[in-house]
């Protein structure tokens, strides 16, 4: 995940989908699964790539077939992207996500260890071992746990009938604008 990809349309069938799936109890109000982000954050790489967002233009067509779905949601993702504030901290911020989300920030980046050979392999996987120690260690209890990559979706729960599940984006924006429509 980059941060020039925050807001995208693929962002919004996400979260829509994430946050049906975290939907409060109709008896309790409590959100019936808590939910852990860990994002797949990489610096951002040079190039026009996250422009994405047409979606989010003042269209008949977009408000019919996407704010429709989730005002809400549509409504913060366009502060974000129109705010120039394209950076998964704004997700937390503007709490788009159910509010006692937990979330995993760092980025994993090696730019110190750019040397090529076995020693700096080996390096390179120590460190990502420690980051996804971190990541887990920060959304360990909660029932569902994502974590974002580019154009993907990667699911893990206890909670739901699957246990590991990598959604494309365009089912989950299926997905969305089917929970939207009832």
């Amino acid at each position: 995940m980059e941060n020039r990809y925050v807001g995208d349309v693929g962002d919004f069938g996400k979260y829509g989908l994430l946050k049906a799936l975290c939907l409060p109890s109709k008896v309790s109000g409590d959100y019936n699964l808590s939910l852990g982000v860990v994002w797949y954050l990489v610096p951002d790489e040079p190039g026009s790539d996250g422009r994405h967002t047409r979606y989010l233009k003042d269209s008949p067509k977009n408000l019919g077939l996407y704010r429709s779905c989730d005002p809400g949601l549509y409504d913060s993702l366009k502060d974000v992207v129109c705010g120039d504030r394209r950076n998964v901290s704004a997700i937390r911020q503007e709490e788009i996500l159910p509010p006692d989300t937990v979330f995993f920030e760092e980025p994993l980046t090696f730019d110190v260890m750019l040397g090529i050979g076995l020693k700096e392999r080996d390096r390179r996987l120590a460190y990502r071992s420690e980051w996804v120690r971190q990541a887990l260690d920060q959304v360990t209890g909660c029932d569902l746990l994502v974590s974002f990559q580019v154009g993907q979706l990667l699911m893990l729960s206890s909670q739901l009938p699957f246990q590991i599940s990598v959604f494309p984006p365009k089912l989950l924006l299926s997905l969305l604008i089917l929970i939207g429509s009832r």
